[in-house]
C-alpha cells in the first residue's frame, strides 16, 4: 500500500468509529485502535525496505555499522515518544508528556555522545 492508501484506509476508519461513537463509545475507541495498529504495522513494513536501501547505501560510504545502529535507536526513541507524548497531552496529561519529552531528549543526548566524539575526532584529524 502507498501512503494514498493508507490515509484513506485512516479516515475510513475514523468515519465508521464517528459512527460507532453514537452507538456505543467502547467501540469507536476499538475501532481508532484497531486502525492505528493497522496503519503502524504498514509503517513498519515500509520502514523494512528503507532500512534496506539505507544500509546499502551506507556499505557503499563505509561508515561504522555501530553508527547506524545508534542513529535507528535515536530514530525510534524519538517516534516512540513522540506517539506517547501525543497520547498523553489528548488525554489531558500535558505535564507528563513535557517530562517524557524531557526524558527523550536526555536519551537521545546519551546515546549520541560517541557519534559526536567521532565527529570531534574527525575534524581534529583534518586541522
Amino acid at each position: 500500500m502507498n501512503l494514498f492508501q493508507i490515509c484513506i484506509f485512516a479516515v475510513c476508519g475514523l468515519m465508521f468509529s464517528l459512527i460507532l461513537k453514537s452507538i456505543n463509545s467502547t467501540y469507536s475507541i476499538w475501532m481508532i485502535a484497531a486502525v492505528i495498529i493497522v496503519a503502524g504495522a504498514l509503517a513498519v513494513v515500509k520502514m523494512g525496505s528503507v532500512i534496506t536501501q539505507l544500509k546499502s547505501l551506507l556499505d557503499f560510504a563505509s561508515v561504522n555499522q555501530n553508527y547506524i545502529s545508534l542513529l535507528f535507536k535515536i530514530i525510534g526513541i524519538t517516534y516512540i515518544t513522540h506517539f506517547t507524548a501525543a497520547m498523553f497531552k489528548d488525554h489531558g496529561y500535558s505535564a507528563a508528556a513535557d517530562i517524557l519529552e524531557v526524558l527523550c531528549r536526555i536519551s537521545v543526548a546519551q546515546l549520541s555522545l560517541p557519534i559526536v566524539l567521532s565527529l570531534f575526532e574527525t575534524v581534529a584529524r583534518c586541522i
